[in-house]
């Protein structure tokens, strides 16, 4: 059934109904005067002090393997599973494997019935136990949940173990106990099938991810079935030790289960315990007329039955072995387990009743804690020990009683008879009390009332000092309180007049911050929103796409887009339509979390000395309030003196320079806040957006200017009405008026900040449950400290601008100082707000005996195969809390103060209040962002980075590393002088430091040319070879600063780097310029023969020609030429395997690919580009000698190598003539031939492209000068008999000149002239 409510949106009845919403601490308990309190109504006037603080952990498992499930059999399937292999146990993968649909499978799969700690006595890890009932009370989920651990013993137990039983867990029936001489933790399940599982877990249970398979049921539980239970129900279990459990039985009676050492439990020696013995029991199973019960479930409990129990203290068991208990009937019991016998029997208020009065004194069955035994000393002779009871009835009383020796045994003594000590509750509303703990105070004879109040799913946590044997005078004025965190009130985002942008990212910020709501809470109120405005159902579930992009998925698809009055998309009211769905699905996200911080129990770490709150999805630690806490919640009242617990806490930490003026502080403290609090939301806005400004900036503006350009643009003047002023003006007469802010007073605020305590490490490490509570503390302590600040700069800007430059003004602070440190402090807090909101994926640990960085079996096997599961934490986390060791803090003081020095200790830690510390730890992150290809993270911290070089240059390094390269080198151009002169200060560098512990000794402050190598090198590993060029030649520029050595290191390097540059962009005229500078003749000559290679392939043959080589022409020539020797040799291995049919020949280090034609341009044969580059440069007999060579190849070469060319092209055309009429080619045209595929056909074309070369030839050398028209072949035995056919008919039959080297004679060598011998051919 559901409800609609009154904006049509519909959602579950329940989500609807209304809660009573805790209220601010400022009208939290107290707050009304109450007659019900019974021991002084006066004292309610008395507000409220606030000493301790609440730090919420959810208890959302850190991976999808963390979880194992671990199905127990019940007693019927157990004899039939002994001798079978009981299934492995099952790893979750989803957190929690079905995703609820609506708030009842909510509730039912991931909100805890029953939960609790167990605390083991011995300071050793782990220690500290909390389990859970859950799935409709047939989970027991079990893990631990201490904070720190010594990295010397085993690794961390970071597993959770939920065992899923066949039958329902009963109410009250689960209880653990330790085993001391195993060190083993044993669990104790009665279900409601009355079978007893007794389960033994060894700390290395919650660190393997899954047992062998050889695993049995026997191995994890032993069930046992009491044949009493077939006629007498059970109502509660409760654990003494390891081989004792007490039952309560429905009919009044005591079920004691004793076992021996080494037992497991699949047997129990039963004692049975009876108020009228066993005739009472008797008639207890035939249901009397005259028996007066009460209904609880399916069982009708006798008014005698125990709902509570306490054991007397171990030390006393050799004299009485006693067990205290409180009956329905409202009475006091204590038996005697040694004699069976009951002791003593009292009224729980010690009061006198009738026979006839039972039914108005009947106590509700699902109390459990309504007793407890004191551990006082020291203690009065004939005292055995004292006990403290609760009344639940009427307005609740307390009561403390002494056990004392009597003449015929113990009996229960009222300490405070004809008082009543009532507790008094947090307001006028509906209030009851639910839990309570008595433990010693540090004070000496002292103790601590530890209370929880709850009013549905809210609740309270109280602390009362008293004496024990004084308790009635003065009970309740030494009252304190726990706060919720400032966390949990973080307004919500709001739309004003001047926000243009789309809400949805401030929403998702917003829930989507850190620690606020589980993903499991987020995806069930999204499910119900879904069915609430009628979108598909099941959208939240499927698909790919994450959990951020289905929620704004959904939220946008329930709006439609309207129209203004034009016609035109009304952007304005589209946003304001989604921002109403937004504020539809974080009500019932706020219900959810609601239910899920509904507080279960109240537990006391008397080792520890600790109050922990578990609560329906968490558990929440109490810590005391640092010292700023203190101050911001209890700050009205230590203006008028009313809290005196806060200042005794408060002299006890603070220095005690500040001690005297607490009642100052608090009081400018308060009014800041009270001058922030009327801020509307459009000014708070404006603000906030000042702020960000001022605090991100660094202006060279004087301080005077900044304070007024803020002023202006939180625009006070038009925004701060005369009601706002007066409130001000009233808060600040508390402390004597605007006259009495000083310098000294805002730096004390400042001071308190800072404040931290000298210290040395533990030599312990935190637990992964560790790192997440002081992350949530640390995320509270940056909210508060970073309101408070804001707060205070609010003030001192309307201050100095509205009253202090008025006429007659007494305010005399130095308002630039102030303003600076607030500034410098507001941007500490602003880095460190980011870190705990920004989240990242936890990258892989390897090493060392951190549980977190070792694999987990994937399958439960004994294989080596095994993975890292992801983890997801914040930047605060990791790497800051991480890293952070704790310290030791001098003296004993209780956890929850160390819990609190912790948290400041962890955030002094990151070391950012010094500016040059800031610099080296935003600079080191940065570093570390880019290290591990974070780029969206180290994008979104840029504008924390301090101005200065090293910022420059990691900013260029982001730039870099996302691919925009301009803007990176304008931060590498900005970084150059002072990175490169050693005047760029200092920045730690890490020996594991990737980024820079390679180049930062080699590249800085070594000068420009090393420093713009190294940003060439950077940029030649991205190819970004433009930009490579750029440096590579402006540190050219700077080497004359060099000795000539290290001057020729680094132009060697940089020119290698720049020529490469070019040949890669296609820059052959710088290229060509870099060999000409080059001092080097090895590399210069690696430089021609990379340009010669890349021009050809590229096409260039034309313009490399053209370049001079002033002094290395021989050397270019000599490549050419080995280069045509080494193409025509590998022509000719084509020749040969390719004789039948014609193939596309190989192209050859970038030469031709067509080698039929030296008058090719597109790809030219190096023997052609050689002749042209002779030619180009007037070494005509050069020319006429690479013409010939190029002759005898096309001779030598067989006609089916023409084949292929359909036509033929000639580098002779476009020639230009000289003065002296010789021909050099420019620019080949192209001459179409059509060849055939007939041996005729190819032999025509060889035959005309040689006639063509000798015409070249010959036109090359009638172009000469007769006297030197000539040049000198030699004639190796390779080419005779080529050189023989050419000069008689060119066909290859006259043979006379070979020599005989193939028959073994010496080779000979023949030299021909060539001359210009035209007439001769005419």
């Amino acid at each position: 059934m559901s409800d609609v409510a009154s904006n049509g949106f519909v959602i579950p009845g329940a989500l609807i109904t209304t809660l009573t919403h805790r209220p601010k601490p400022e009208s939290e308990p107290g707050s009304e005067s109450e007659s019900q309190s019974g021991s002084g109504s006066d004292m309610d006037d008395r507000p409220p002090q606030y000493l301790f603080k609440e730090t919420r952990v959810d208890l959302e498992p850190d991976t999808p393997t963390s979880v194992v499930v671990v199905p127990l059999p019940g007693q019927d399937r157990l004899a039939a599973l002994s001798s079978r292999i009981l299934p492995r146990r099952q790893q979750s993968t989803a957190h929690a494997a079905s995703i609820a649909e609506d708030e009842t499978t909510f509730v039912k799969d991931h909100l805890a019935s029953a939960a609790s700690l167990f605390f083991r006595q011995n300071d050793v890890y782990p220690r500290s136990v909390l389990w859970r009932v859950l799935s409709a009370r047939r989970t027991l989920a079990v893990r631990f949940v201490d904070f720190t651990r010594d990295p010397k013993d085993e690794p961390e137990a970071p597993l959770e173990l939920r065992f899923v039983f066949s039958d329902t867990i009963r109410p009250a029936a689960v209880s653990i106990a330790e085993d001391e001489a195993t060190e083993t933790l044993v669990v104790f399940v009665l279900t409601t099938s009355n079978d007893l599982y007794t389960i033994p877990l060894r700390p290395d249970t919650f660190r393997e991810t899954a047992r062998s398979q050889k695993d049995t049921p026997t191995s994890w539980c032993q069930i046992y079935r009491s044949p009493s239970f077939a006629f007498r129900y059970p109502h509660r279990l409760v654990a003494r030790s390891a081989q004792e459990l007490v039952v309560t039985l429905h009919d009044g009676g005591l079920l004691r289960l004793t076992r021996q050492a080494g037992e497991d439990g699949s047997a129990w020696k039963e004692t049975f315990n009876n108020e009228g013995g066993w005739g009472s029991s008797l008639r207890n199973l035939i249901p009397w007329q005259g028996n007066h019960t009460v209904s609880y479930g399916n069982v009708s409990l006798e008014e005698t039955t125990l709902t509570s129990l306490a054991f007397s203290p171990s030390s006393d068991a050799d004299d009485y072995n006693l067990i205290f208990g409180v009956s329905l009937d409202h009475r006091l019991k204590a038996w005697n387990l040694s004699t069976g016998r009951m002791e003593s029997s009292r009224d729980l208020c010690n009061g006198e009743r009738q026979p006839h009065d039972g039914a108005r004194y009947a106590i509700d069955p699902s109390y459990t804690d309504l007793v407890t035994v004191l551990d006082q000393k020291p203690r009065r002779a004939g005292y055995i020990c004292y006990l403290a009871t609760f009344s639940p009835l009427k307005n609740g009383e307390f009561k403390f009683w002494a056990v004392v020796e009597g003449a015929s045994g113990p009996e229960l003594r009222d300490l405070h008879a004809g008082s009543k000590l009532e507790p008094v509750p947090p307001s006028s509303d509906l209030w009851a009390m639910a839990q309570f703990r008595v433990v010693p105070s540090e004070e000496q004879d002292k103790l601590e009332l530890w209370v929880l109040w709850k009013n549905n799913t809210s609740y309270q946590v109280e602390m009362l000092k008293f004496d024990l044997l004084n308790a009635c005078e003065g009970w309740g004025e030494r009252r304190a309180w726990t706060t919720t965190e400032t966390l949990r009130e973080t307004p919500l985002p709001t739309m004003t007049e001047n926000m243009k942008a789309d809400p949805t990212q401030a929403w998702m910020d917003h829930i989507f911050y850190p620690g606020r709501f589980t993903r499991a809470t987020l995806l069930t109120a999204l499910s119900i929103y879904e069915r609430g405005v009628h979108l598909p159902s099941g959208s939240a579930v499927k698909g790919h796409s994450s959990l951020e992009e289905r929620i704004c998925s959904s939220v946008a698809s329930s709006v439609v887009p309207g129209r203004n009055s034009k016609g035109q998309m009304d952007y304005r009211r589209f946003q304001m339509d989604v921002d109403v769905q937004w504020r539809r699905y974080y009500r019932i996200i706020a219900e959810l979390d609601k239910q899920r911080g509904e507080a279960i129990s109240l537990v006391y770490d008397t080792h520890g000395r600790m109050p922990w709150i578990v609560n329906a999805d968490g558990v929440t630690p109490v810590r005391q309030c640092n010292e700023l806490e203190l101050i911001w919640h209890n700050g009205t009242e230590l203006v008028t003196g009313q809290a005196n617990l806060v200042r005794d806490s408060l002299m006890t930490t603070l220095d005690l320079q500040y001690q005297d003026d607490v009642g100052k502080i608090a009081g400018l403290i308060t009014a800041a806040s009270t001058f922030s609090e009327c801020f509307s939301e459009t000014l708070m806005q404006s603000c906030m957006a000042a702020l960000e400004f001022e605090v991100l900036q660094d202006s060279s503006d004087t301080v005077a200017t900044r304070i007024r350009s803020f002023y202006d643009r939180c625009k006070f003047e038009q925004s701060i009405s005369d009601d706002d002023y007066s409130q001000l003006a009233t808060a600040m007469d508390q402390i004597g008026g605007f006259s009495a802010l000083t310098t000294e007073l805002f730096q004390s605020v400042m001071e308190i900040v800072l404040q931290r305590k000298s210290s040395q490490t533990s030599g312990l490490k935190l637990t992964l449950f560790g790192e997440k509570t002081i992350v949530r503390g640390a995320q509270e302590t940056i909210q508060l400290t970073g309101n408070i600040l804001a707060d205070l700069l609010y003030l001192l800007v309307f201050v100095e601008i509205e009253e202090r430059q008025q006429e007659g003004s007494e305010i005399s602070f130095d308002t630039p100082t102030v303003f600076l440190d607030l500034v410098r402090l507001l941007r500490q807090y602003a880095v460190l707000r980011w870190f705990g909101k920004t989240t990242r994926l936890e990258q892989t640990r390897g090493g060392g005996q951190d549980s977190r960085s070792e694999m987990i079996q994937a399958n439960g096997s004994s294989s080596e195969t095994s993975v890292q599961a992801p983890r997801v934490s914040t930047v605060l986390q990791n790497p800051w809390i991480h890293n952070w060791k704790p310290i030791w803090v001098e003296g004993d003081p209780p956890m929850s103060s160390n819990l609190t020095t912790y948290i400041n200790e962890a955030l002094a830690g990151i070391e950012l209040s010094d500016p040059e510390q800031y610099g080296q730890q935003v600079m080191w992150l940065q570093r570390t962002f880019l290290r591990r290809g974070e780029t969206d993270l180290a994008m979104a911290f840029l504008p924390y980075q301090p101005i200065g070089s090293w910022s420059e240059y990691i900013t260029a390094r982001l730039y870099l590393s996302v691919g925009q390269y301009a803007l990176a080198r304008i931060h590498f151009r900005r970084a150059a002088y002072q990175l490169a002169h050693r005047e760029g200060g200092s920045l730690a560098v890490n020996a594991t430091d990737d980024l820079l512990s390679r180049e930062i000794e080699r590249y800085f402050n070594a000068g420009l040319p090393s420093y713009y190598l190294h940003i060439a090198q950077l940029y030649d590993e991205k190819q970004a070879y433009s930009f490579v060029s750029e440096f590579a030649y402006t540190g050219m520029i700077f080497l004359s600063h060099y000795t000539k050595k290290d001057k020729l290191q680094r132009q060697r390097a940089l020119l290698n780097l720049g020529f490469n540059a070019s040949l890669k962009t296609g820059c052959f005229d710088e290229a060509y310029s870099d060999i000409m500078r080059c001092p080097d003749k090895t590399l210069q000559r690696t430089f021609v023969e990379q340009l010669i290679t890349t021009m050809t392939s590229s096409g260039e043959s034309a313009q490399l020609i053209t370049f001079p080589f002033l002094g290395v022409r021989d050397i270019v020539e000599e490549i050419l030429f080995e280069k045509a020797k080494e193409e025509h040799h590998l022509q000719r291995q084509n020749q040969q395997h390719h004789q039948l049919q014609v193939r596309p020949p190989r192209v050859i280090d970038g030469g031709s690919t067509s080698t039929t034609d030296p008058t090719n341009t597109k790809h030219p044969s190096y023997d052609t580009i050689l002749y042209a580059f002779r030619l180009r440069h007037r070494d005509f007999r050069g020319a006429a000698m690479a013409l010939y060579e190029r002759l005898e190849f096309i001779k030598s070469s067989p006609s089916t190598s023409f084949i292929s060319a359909s036509t033929t092209k000639r580098v002779t055309g476009n020639t230009t003539t000289s003065a002296k009429g010789i021909a050099t080619t420019s620019k080949g045209s192209r001459n179409d031939t059509t060849a055939t595929n007939t041996q005729e056909d190819n032999e025509e074309t060889r035959n005309k492209l040689v006639t063509r070369t000798y015409l070249a030839l010959i036109n090359l050398l009638a172009a000469m000068d007769p006297e030197h028209a000539w040049f000198i072949v030699d004639l190796s035995s390779s080419s005779k008999r080529d050189v023989s056919q050419s000069m008689t008919n060119g066909n290859g039959n006259d043979s006379s000149l070979m020599d005989d080297s193939s028959k073994g004679s010496p080779r000979k060598s023949f030299y021909l002239v060539y001359y210009l011998f035209i007439p001769f051919f005419l």
